[in-house]
């Protein structure tokens, strides 16, 4: 290994490899012992040793390291370090002590904050700042010191940096503007000097992590021309420009950077489809390098990077971890995940095939046998500044549970994004008070230690991270904090996981926000609503009187309050002045307000179940416990943000959420204020009253009750035991991210309940419910386990599972069968069956329809245009005219339904469509089937009683012919996407399928191919069978159905066109921009020249992929459309818009608008 040269930074100075890091380490710990003791330190190589592992001796009058390597020596030294401080050298002779890494990719996922002014509390736009010390952390070489000894103590291994990140704007510009000038471009960017100095910093970082056995990568987000800090570059952002350009700068990357161990490049949202980042494999080959590739599978799609992927020698996925969500100790599976596409796993667990490939990479060892190899590695990146932003976070039991969950596929580790990724480096960013830490990451020095130590060894002692803690904090009982800080740790991802506006970044921001409303609180769905169920389905389960094992919002408020009681005691007996400059003070501030925010979120759950009570039953009592807790939330939240702890934080900067750089939680107590005055108008009282304090016993399901699976002909076979319960249900789903958990009766015999199941080639994930004496549960239980156990995906090609945004394009309509399936549905804020597909597509449907089956369409945003009938024909004429009654007219077995909320866009009949009642249910025949409308706001008002009575006699018609088809359970936008339907189905025992499960199930591996929608043919309408010329639509409206119209306020329009079906040959060959694109406001309001990437994700489809096809060698140059024909809007730049088009900015407001408004609330 190459030495670096002695160095002398501050004072300090730098080892010359990772053995001398760790020695150096020992060597300090026997000091403290024995100050006039010489202790022989010896290192052995052992070549029989895996990489990174060690065995470490400890005689009577030496020290022996053996490893493999240099990492691998280093960790054993600092695990004698380590067993030094807690122990004397005399009790450890003759013991033996070994290591060995759980993962050999462990991460700390920097992005790179551009220059903040402290003072200012905003940006520093100066280009001076760039090359500044003083003003950009980059350049101070105290940060990287003390960030990469951390990082080796933890057992960190990877530095892995993206952005750069401009606070001002949420943008993530060209990372090689900042470090290397390309020759044909050379105004791309920073200044030659600013270019110059940022290079030698990077390089010297790239030393000191090496020299504490750190590897470190780059990634870079966008592929333009125009940079924050050089707004206008006179170049042309065409393809092939670009393209050029950036492969010249990723080789002079290369050159300049020897040493670096990764690059790495997003797809989806840089706006390029993956045939461009090809430009990244001729790099490597003109500069012969084998250096590793990383991307990233956001808004992108597997078929698009496996080319890529088999293309390179050596290849990596990193996958969201639960979207940018830390949240949950386990990767989430089913419920909302079903539609959450890219913020999740999607198939990239399944084989695809054994096609040749550069490189293959074995799966993770099972039981028996290994999980199927791929031609890439998944890297699971964790989101934590997504769920935690400010406070501080202590918790070695949810990380060690975390890392656990991650042993899927061919993973070779983890990344963590911590809580400083997007935000100043130094607490001065937020603190009002002088800080003991001079950096973030100082203070988060356990919680990186704990994802490291963890990550390497998974069994790690939690005794390890305490003594930690009485060593940081010079404490010398560090117990009662280590228990106050970890149950308090878990306030903020329990309740974020009962009560989520979205899983993006700038979704929610659960530390900061107030949540919105009651209503908000009753509308809005848990973020694990596998685990978890939202207030109105609650009360529905009640009405119904069949509900299902998950927990409500009065169990999640009294596991806060058990969290809260458990960390009262350290809040009376800890002296949280420590000592001076220890830094404990601050973390007592955290502490006591997140015992706040503990009290807020119980009490806002257990207002909005009272709410949801009283709307449904009409108990003045349900009225006034809401009250109560909506006066005991204010209290809470005044306390956040106006007691002395709460003063301690100064206004400070997050912009990705609460859009501003001046937050403070006394922001948000306006809203509050008035949500409390409408309770006590509603009560009827003139003095705020708090409720009475609840005294409950947390209950949890029987420890014995364990599920197991075993795998025989073909088939999975899962077991419970009988002990003590009364029934039990199988909950199985494929294991593809997309889809949903279904509900299967188990029998009983032998002792056990026992079910089984096909066995798929994707694999599954198991679950199951347990009625014991009055309650049923769910199992394995979320708090101690993983919430699901998982069947591994085999060794063979296996076919796809789409969501709802792309089956449709695949499926063949033979593969829907009136004998054999039940009616086609689409629930509530069908965003991806109305708004993906042009409406040749949805007209694939009327073969089925025409054949017999039946199709029921929830609530939709029809009056607005947002969503069409236009596949049907002529559609009914819609009000936009809210009504306080719905009148079935005896349709469909509803019930008259009496609220303010419950329909807002009557019907009224036209041509061959009948409407029944007040205008709430509409029918139209197509052949021998039927197509019911019904307007009433069913799913949104479920817990009225009426509601879910009529919701359930729905439901129970559309699988009483076969399982339902679920073709869009809800998805307008990853904040409104629900899994309340499939739920539904699930708690009354109906049985049901997704679109993608149907197209996987039926078409087999011709899934891969997406299918040719037929051309507008009125005798469809009329009972006869289509003309199927294997054409799609050239244009929205010349098959038949309405032209395209745009949507504004964020809201992506309705055209997909041939590029969304997959069937586009040469998309890129298309133009990037049009003469009337508009020009958003840049770096400061200055003109940039250019569009967001999520813009210009707008403007370049990617090529359609079949499976195995190679990628193109390049780009050709852009051509000019035929101008009558409409702009394609190809699935990323769809995928881009729906997930992240709150992301946008006004030009010259500075303000990022969210998506929705108008009637977007239905």
């Amino acid at each position: 290994m190459f030495m670096l040269a002695f160095a002398v930074f501050a004072g300090i100075q730098e080892p010359a490899g990772p053995w001398e890091f760790g020695k150096r380490e020992i060597e300090a710990a026997v000091r403290v012992q024995a100050p006039s003791s010489e202790v022989p330190i010896r290192r052995k190589h052992d070549k029989g040793l895996p990489p990174e592992a060690f065995h470490v001796a400890f005689g009577k009058a030496a020290i022996e390291v053996a490893s493999s390597d240099d990492r691998g020596a280093m960790y054993g030294a600092l695990d004698a370090a380590e067993r030094l401080a807690a122990v004397k050298l005399s009790e450890l002779a003759g013991k033996e002590f070994r290591g060995s890494p759980k993962f050999a990719d462990r991460g700390w996922n920097l992005f790179l904050p551009l220059p903040w002014d402290y003072l200012a509390n905003r940006i520093d736009p100066s280009p001076e700042a760039l090359a500044d010390p003083k003003r950009w952390f980059f350049h101070d070489e105290d940060y990287w010191r003390t960030l990469l000894d951390q990082m080796a103590r933890s057992r960190l291994n990877w530095l892995d940096i993206h952005g750069p990140y401009d606070l001002d704007t949420t943008r993530f510009p060209n990372l090689f503007a900042y470090f290397v000038s390309s020759a044909k471009y050379p105004l791309v960017g920073p200044s030659p000097e600013v270019k110059a100095k940022n290079l030698a910093q990077l390089r010297k970082v790239i030393d000191m992590a090496h020299a504490r056995g750190i590897r470190v990568s780059l990634m870079s987000y966008e592929a333009r021309f125009d940079t924050p800090h050089n707004p206008s570059p006179p170049y042309a952002a065409t393809e092939e420009n670009l393209y050029e350009y950036t492969q010249e700068v990723v080789a002079e990357t290369i050159r300049k950077l020897p040493r670096l161990d990764a690059l790495g490049f997003r797809i989806g949202e840089s706006g390029r489809g993956p045939e461009f980042f090809r430009c990244y494999l001729d790099a490597l080959k003109e500069t012969d390098s084998p250096l590793p590739l990383l991307t990233r599978s956001w808004v992108t799609r597997k078929a698009r990077v496996l080319p890529l992927a088999k293309s390179a020698r050596d290849f990596t996925v990193q996958i969201k971890y639960n979207g940018e969500q830390w949240a949950a100790p386990y990767i989430m599976a089913g419920g909302r995940t079903g539609e959450w596409y890219s913020y999740f796993w999607e198939d990239y667990l399944s084989d695809w095939g054994r096609e040749t490939a550069a490189a293959s990479w074995r799966g993770r060892p099972i039981e028996k046998g290994a999980w199927p190899s791929q031609p890439y590695k998944v890297v699971w990146q964790v989101r934590d500044n997504g769920t935690h932003r400010i406070f501080p976070i202590f918790q070695p039991q949810w990380i060690r549970r975390s890392i656990e969950a991650m042993d899927l596929g061919t993973t070779s580790g983890f990344t963590v994004e911590p809580l400083s990724a997007y935000f100043p480096q130094s607490p001065a960013y937020y603190s009002q008070r002088p800080s003991a830490f001079r950096w973030i990451h100082q203070r988060d020095e356990l919680f990186m230690m704990q994802w490291g130590r963890l990550g390497y060894d998974p069994s790690t002692p939690e005794d390890v991270f305490v003594r930690a803690l009485g060593r940081k904090f010079q404490l010398r009982n560090p117990e009662a904090l280590a228990v106050a800080w970890s149950n308090l740790s878990r306030i903020i991802p329990v309740a974020f996981l009962a009560y989520s506006i979205g899983p993006d970044h700038r979704s929610h921001a659960p530390e900061l926000e107030w949540g919105g409303s009651v209503e908000s609180f009753l509308e809005r769905d848990p973020f694990d609503s596998h685990v978890f169920r939202s207030p109105r389905e609650t009360v529905a389960a009640k009405t119904l009187g069949a509900g299902d094992g998950r927990i409500g919002f009065e169990e999640v408020a009294d596991l806060l309050d058990l969290l809260r009681s458990r960390a009262a005691p350290a809040f009376r007996t800890l002296e949280w002045g420590g000592s001076p400059g220890s830094g404990l003070a601050e973390i007592g501030v955290a502490l006591r307000q997140l015992d706040r925010l503990g009290a807020y979120y119980a009490a806002r759950l257990r207002g909005a179940l009272a709410y949801a009570r009283f709307q449904s039953s009409g108990e003045r009592s349900d009225l006034e416990d809401a009250a109560r807790q909506a006066c005991a939330a204010y209290e809470a939240w005044d306390q956040l943000a106006n007691s002395p702890d709460g003063h301690s934080y100064r206004p400070f900067t997050d912009r990705l959420r609460m859009r501003t750089h001046d937050f403070h939680w006394s922001l948000e107590l306006p809203k509050l204020l008035a949500e409390r005055q409408r309770f006590l108008e509603l009560a009827g009282w003139t003095q705020p009253l708090l409720p009475r304090p609840l005294i409950r016993n947390w209950a949890e399901p029987p420890r014995h009750a364990k599920l197991t699976w075993d795998e025989a002909d073909g088939k999975i076979t899962a077991r419970i035991s009988s002990e003590g319960i009364r029934r039990a249900w199988l909950l199985h789903k494929p294991l593809p991210s997309s889809t949903f958990f279904h509900k299967l009766p188990m029998e009983q015999r032998d002792g056990h309940f026992v079910a089984s199941i096909p066995r798929l080639p994707a694999g599954h994930a198991l679950a199951a419910e347990i009625e014991t004496s009055g309650r049923v549960w769910r199992v394995p239980w979320w708090l101690h386990e993983r919430p699901y156990l998982v069947v591994p995906s085999k060794p063979q090609r296996t076919p796809p599972y789409f969501s709802s945004e792309e089956a449709l394009a695949h499926l063949d309509p033979r593969s829907l069968d009136p004998q054999e399936h039940g009616w086609l549905v689409v629930s509530s804020r069908g965003w991806s069956f109305f708004s993906r597909f042009p409406s040749g597509q949805r007209r694939k449907l009327l073969e089925p329809l025409a054949k017999g089956m039946k199709m029921l369409i929830l609530q939709q945003d029809f009056a607005s245009g947002r969503y069409s009938l236009d596949f049907l024909g002529e559609s009914p004429d819609f009000e936009s005219r809210r009504v306080g009654v719905f009148e079935p007219g005896g349709a469909l077995g509803l019930e008259r339904i009496e609220d303010p909320e419950i329909l807002w866009q009557p019907m009224r009949a036209q041509a061959d469509w009948e409407v029944f009642g007040n205008g709430g249910v509409a029918r139209k025949k197509v052949g021998k089937g039927e197509v019911w409308v019904v307007q009433a706001r069913l799913l949104q008002r479920l817990h009225l009683p009426a509601a879910s009575r009529s919701l359930a006699a729905l439901v129970r018609q559309t699988a009483a012919s076969g399982p339902a088809i679920l073709l869009d359970t809800g998805t307008e936008g990853g904040d409104y996407v629900t899994s309340v339907l499939p739920d539904f189905y699930n708690s009354l025992g109906l049985s049901f399928l997704t679109l993608g499960e149907v197209v996987a199930s039926e078409q087999g591996l011709r899934a891969f191919e997406p299918v040719a929608a037929p051309k507008s043919d009125q005798s469809v309408l009329e009972g006869r069978r289509a003309r199927d010329d294997g054409g799609f639509p050239k244009r929205e409206g010349r098959s038949g159905g309405r032209a395209p119209r745009p949507i504004l306020r964020g809201r992506v329009r309705n055209r997909a066109g041939a590029a969304s079906a997959g069937t586009d040959a040469k998309p890129w060959l298309r133009p990037l921009t049009s003469p009337n694109a508009a020009q958003r406001s840049g770096h400061r309001g200055r003109p940039t020249g250019g569009v967001s990437d999520r813009e210009a994700a707008l403007r370049e489809p990617p090529p359609v992929l079949r499976y195995g096809e190679s990628l193109p060698s390049r780009p050709s140059a852009p051509r000019k459309a035929a101008r009558d024909r409409e702009p394609p809007w190809p699935l990323a730049a769809q995928e881009a818009r729906a997930c992240r088009a709150n992301e946008g900015h006004l030009a010259g407001s500075g303000r990022i608008p969210r998506r929705g408004g108008g009637l977007a609330g239905p």
